[in-house]
Formats: structure tokens, C-alpha cells, sequence
């Protein structure tokens, strides 16, 4: 009587099951890796964002300190007028007008915490904008820095122009040339220092 294999199969079966579940493993890892990489740029991000706004909040921050401190005067100003309300026996038409100064400096109050709400956002434009004005000046510099360069060695900074073409070159560059031009080969009739 033959015997079947089918105990080779299940090894075969669970080395499958095996690979597979290493497999599945493995993916898990590398989404946790993901995902923790993801956590940390955004944690950057935003570590980012507060230090470049900490300066501005500490400055809205003692403007509503002075506020606070001229509403606590105005508190204690209306306290004291109410004091003399009780000790004086002010007449009604007297603590009307009492009534509606207070109600206008309550109002004054919430109009400026307002006005401070207004500020914090204008603080965020002028953040966004300021980032805008720094790359286009970065642009700028490059830009310029590119354009003092020689345009025979690209290393050195112009230091000496053409005449009468107007082409600039260093001054390493200059005994080279040999008469003509380095761009346009139109005759050099002289060479002026530039003084930047």
C-alpha cells in the first residue's frame, strides 16, 4: 500500500501562510514608518508656523494687557462714580447719564477687542506676504549676482566694460581678450573700470 504526501502539502500550505503573513508584517512596518515620517513633518511644519508668529502674538499680547489695564481703570472708574452715586444721593437724571457713560465705554471695549481680532488677522496676511516679498528678493539677488559675473570665466565678478559694445568682463579675463570682443568679436577700442 502507498502512502499520500498530503502532510508535504500542509507545510507547503503553511509556508505560504507564512510568507504571506511576513509579508503582511512587513507593509504594516513600512505604513507605521510612513506615518511617522508624516507626523514628524507636520510636527516641523508647525514648530515652524509658532516661532514665526511668537513675536507678533507677544506684541498683540501686551496690547491687550494695555487694554485690559485701561478697561480695569474704567471699572474702577465707573466703581468710584458709583460710590459717589450712593454717598452724594445723585439725582435719576444724573445716574441716567452714569448709566449710558458706562454702556459707552462697555461698548468702546468690545469695539477694540474687535479691532484686536482684525489685527491678529492682518498679522497672518502680513506673515504670508512678507514670505512672498522674501523669495522674490532672494530671486532678485540671485538674479543680480548672475549678472555681475564674467561672462568669459562665469566665476569672477565684472569688473571692467567694453567700449563701445558695452560687454563686462573680470579682470583676470581682460588681458585675453586680444583686441575683439568676447560675445559680439567687435573691435574693443577701450576698457573703463567699473566701481560697484
Amino acid at each position: 500500500m502507498v502512502v499520500k504526501a498530503e502532510p508535504v502539502k500542509q507545510n507547503t500550505q503553511s509556508d505560504d501562510e507564512n510568507d504571506l503573513f511576513l509579508k503582511k508584517l512587513r507593509l504594516e512596518l513600512q505604513l507605521a514608518k510612513l506615518a511617522l515620517e508624516t507626523e514628524q513633518l507636520n510636527h516641523r511644519r508647525s514648530r515652524l508656523t509658532l516661532e514665526t508668529k511668537e513675536s507678533e502674538v507677544r506684541r498683540l499680547e501686551g496690547q491687550r494687557r494695555e487694554d485690559l489695564r485701561e478697561l480695569i481703570d474704567l471699572r474702577a472708574l465707573v466703581a468710584a462714580q458709583k460710590k459717589e452715586i450712593l454717598i452724594l444721593y445723585i439725582s435719576e437724571e444724573e445716574l441716567q447719564g452714569l448709566r449710558k457713560e458706562y454702556s459707552r465705554l462697555a461698548s468702546t471695549f468690545k469695539k477694540r477687542e474687535k479691532t484686536l481680532d482684525k489685527v491678529k488677522l492682518l498679522v497672518d496676511e502680513i506673515g504670508v506676504k512678507f514670505d512672498q516679498q522674501t523669495l522674490q528678493l532672494t530671486q532678485v539677488k540671485e538674479t543680480l549676482t548672475l549678472s555681475r559675473e564674467c561672462k568669459v570665466c562665469l566665476q569672477e565678478a565684472s569688473l571692467f566694460v567694453l567700449v563701445p559694445c558695452g560687454h563686462t568682463v573680470c579682470g583676470d579675463c581682460r588681458p585675453h581678450l586680444k583686441g575683439s570682443c568676447h560675445l559680439c568679436r567687435g573691435d574693443i577700442r577701450q576698457t573703463i573700470k567699473l566701481h560697484l
